[in-house]
């Protein structure tokens, strides 16, 4: 809570890395809510940010969400990597 409070403080100064930690802290936490909320929010993405994003979808069984995410990642211009296809086809493996 209280390491939200001064990312938000701060959020216009942040660097990627910086947003891609907070999105990791919730994901590893399983807050995916709040890893949305800060992903939404963040002015530029990077592939880091992406698969951080699919490793918490993958591990809450949601593969809709994944696959949507997916190909939002692939329309801003972004291609897989070795981490984002694995995630991406054992997530929707999972649900078949």
């Amino acid at each position: 809570v209280e390491a939200r409070k001064i990312f938000d403080q701060n959020r216009t100064s942040l660097d990627i890395s910086t947003w891609n930690m907070m999105i990791t802290a919730y994901v590893q936490r399983g807050l995916m809510f709040e890893a949305h909320q800060v992903f939404d929010q963040m002015p530029v993405r990077d592939l880091v940010s992406w698969n951080t994003l699919f490793m918490g979808l993958k591990k809450n069984r949601d593969p809709e969400t994944i696959l949507r995410f997916f190909l939002e990642m692939r329309r801003s211009g972004l291609n897989p990597d070795e981490l984002t296809l694995p995630a991406i086809i054992d997530a929707v493996s999972r649900s078949a």
